[in-house]
């Protein structure tokens, strides 16, 4: 490509024969590197051939040109499947004209057969936002819909990992250094990512501009945003960025500026004082999915005013971006569903509220931001719900016992809420109440109402280990009975994560005799978002509470079916009791335990053992 502009640069015009001897190559295959020049050139220059003259290059931005020559000296083209579809989809939104399968195929050398099975997940693309491809016979194919629609998609191909190298090839990384500098004093507490980006939507909006492509605005909407905190700050925004790339932005673009920033912002404004203001509506929405959470999961969170503040100040942001459409990437979506399944169920849960509120469907990467607040209070609760009482017995005196004390302390402080000392010929006189363990340095001869344990007056490393079972053990991991051997069904042959999910729904159904409506509230609740979580597991769920009793029918497949885009083989279909208890709490967390250990994942799958299954999932036998 260096070579071609360079040549290019040095004339108006250049005829196409004379390239074709200069590359040693046929005129037709001018017309390639042309091409292809074209797509690695957009918005920064375009070679535009003129009948009976050649070539002529017409440049839009010279220094970014100059940049993206010198920084490539040929054009990288995709090639793996998913890389195919991202440029694809890249050009087809990039260009207003018609283009044929022919042309593309020409221009990615891959059979015509191939761009069609590509072009079929261009369109899967597409359809996130409300876009299509046209066909017309003679003209070949074009993307058809808004052009808020058309930035969007385009903003969320450059922050795809998949289509780093787009960033390159649209011009719009040399943008972004300059973009920065215009918008840093408005990014007070935004994260990275987020920062990121508001860069690459701005960058698109400006690549769009120079093409004299316009967002629409309709007069109610521009003047509900002209009264918006964040259409002042846009206007300052805007007028930077027209200085610095010498364009003009029409009022219609400062309002496409003003959605993008109250997408980010996190708070509706500030009080006088400068004390961050949440609306009545944010404050109730929130009260509403922490009772949901109560219901569902038997988990009070409701005295945890962090988490209050962290979903408000979250919610306030994601109002603006469901009403726009706007998608946000969340690069540790996967990790979410990895590590804190539990938090990724709540915020599962909790997003038919947020559809019903603002009327638009949630994104399983902002399901994931959701989780993120639910497994910080969780983590908050497990501290505070875990703490035991210690009763420490020691035959030589109460230095000893002290000594041991602060031993326990030392190495189980978190665990710990209270510890009372005593010598062991007083232990007949203690009471017990309030008394969770009993930790001796001798044998006590009697058989005590609380479990005992005997370790020495050190504590050494096996005494350690012990204590440390005993403090994880309890009613939270007593959950067998969740798991009943007549709802345990191994060697499954289905094909399809329907087949496979329906024959689980119908024997759980069946042998648990489940109300009306439980089928249904299971699939709605796959059509908000995927319960599939890696390590080849998937947990369904219905979207609320049914039963009388908390059970799960556990499903192993002999192969692995798609589940959203995962491959999965063991089902855990979970029906969760109606009646509040405390031993939920045990069951989610054993739960959770289980399904992101891939060894002890496998272990079942190989095994398909109902008492393996138990076993493991209690940790009574860790791998």
């Amino acid at each position: 490509m260096r070579e071609l502009i360079d040549r290019l640069r040095k004339r108006e015009t250049t005829p196409a024969e004379e390239l074709a001897e200069s590359f040693s190559v046929s005129t037709r295959t001018v017309r390639t590197y042309v091409k292809r020049a074209n797509m690695a050139l957009r918005g920064v220059a375009h070679v535009k051939a003129e009948r009976g003259r050649g070539y002529r290059l017409v440049v839009e931005d010279g220094t970014a040109l100059d940049r993206l020559v010198e920084g490539s000296g040929r054009v990288r083209l995709p090639s793996m499947p998913r890389e195919r579809v991202a440029y694809l989809a890249d050009d087809l939104l990039s260009r207003s004209d018609w283009i044929t399968l022919d042309e593309l195929s020409e221009l990615l050398y891959v059979s015509r057969t191939t761009i069609s099975g590509d072009l079929r997940h261009v369109e899967s693309a597409l359809k996130k936002f409300d876009l299509s491809l046209e066909r017309r016979p003679h003209h070949g194919i074009r993307v058809v819909g808004s052009e808020v629609d058309r930035r969007l998609c385009l903003a969320s191909l450059v922050v795809d990992s998949e289509a780093s190298d787009l960033i390159e090839a649209s011009g719009s990384s040399l943008m972004l250094g300059q973009i920065d500098q215009c918008i840093s004093s408005v990014a007070s507490g935004m994260q990275d990512f987020v920062y990121r980006n508001l860069l690459v939507h701005i960058a698109i909006a400006i690549m769009r501009i120079r093409k004299h492509c316009y967002v629409p605005m309709d007069a109610v909407e521009m003047e509900r945003l002209r009264s918006e905190r964040s259409y002042d700050v846009a206007q300052s925004v805007a007028r930077s960025i027209e200085k610095c790339f010498d364009i003009e932005l029409p009022e219609e673009e400062v309002a496409y500026i003003a959605i993008h920033l109250g997408g980010k912002q996190m708070i509706d404004g500030e009080d006088e004082d400068g004390q961050p203001v949440i609306s009545d509506e944010v404050w109730e929405l929130v009260a509403r999915m922490i009772e949901l959470v109560r219901l569902d999961f038997r988990f009070d969170l409701g005295g945890d005013l962090e988490l209050r503040m962290n979903l408000a100040r979250h919610i306030v942001p994601l109002s603006v971006r469901m009403r726009h459409h706007m998608s946000v990437a969340n690069p540790i979506l996967q990790d979410i569903k990895q590590h804190y399944p539990l938090a990724y169920h709540m915020a599962l849960d909790c997003a038919p509220l947020l559809v019903d509120a603002w009327g638009f469907d949630l994104t399983e990467d902002e399901v994931g931001y959701i989780a993120l607040s639910f497994a910080l209070a969780l983590e908050r609760a497990r501290t505070a719900l875990d703490k035991k009482s210690l009763l420490v017995v020691c035959a030589t005196g109460e230095g000893s016992a002290r000594l041991l004390e602060c031993r326990l302390r030392q190495e189980f402080g978190t665990y710990i809420d209270r510890i009372v000392t005593c010598d062991a010929s007083c232990i007949k006189d203690i009471d017990l109440t309030g008394i969770d363990y009993v930790i001796s340095t001798v044998p006590l001869g009697k058989r005590l109402s609380r479990p005992t344990l005997v370790v020495s007056n050190f504590l050494e490393d096996v005494d350690i280990s012990n204590v440390r079972s005993l403090l994880g053990r309890g009613q939270a991991d007593d959950v067998s009975a969740c798991f009943p051997p007549d709802l345990f069904l191994a060697h499954l042959e289905f094909d399809s994560k329907e087949s496979l999910l329906d024959y689980l729904i119908d024997q759980l159904c069946e042998r648990r005799r489940l109300p009306t409506g439980f089928r249904d509230l299971v699939w709605r609740r796959e059509e908000v978002a995927q319960t599939s979580f890696g390590n080849q597991v998937a947990i369904p769920h219905p979207m609320e509470a049914m039963g009388n009793e908390t059970v799960v029918c556990v499903g192993i497949n002999e192969w692995p079916v798609d589940w959203g885009g995962k491959p999965v083989r063991l089902v855990l279909l979970t029906s969760v009791a109606r009646e509040k208890g405390r031993e939920l709490q045990g069951f989610y967390r054993a739960t959770a335990r289980f399904v992101t250990d891939a060894t002890r994942v496998a272990q079942v799958i190989r095994e398909q053992r109902h008492d393996g299954f138990v076993s493991l999932i209690e940790c009574k036998n860790p791998t």
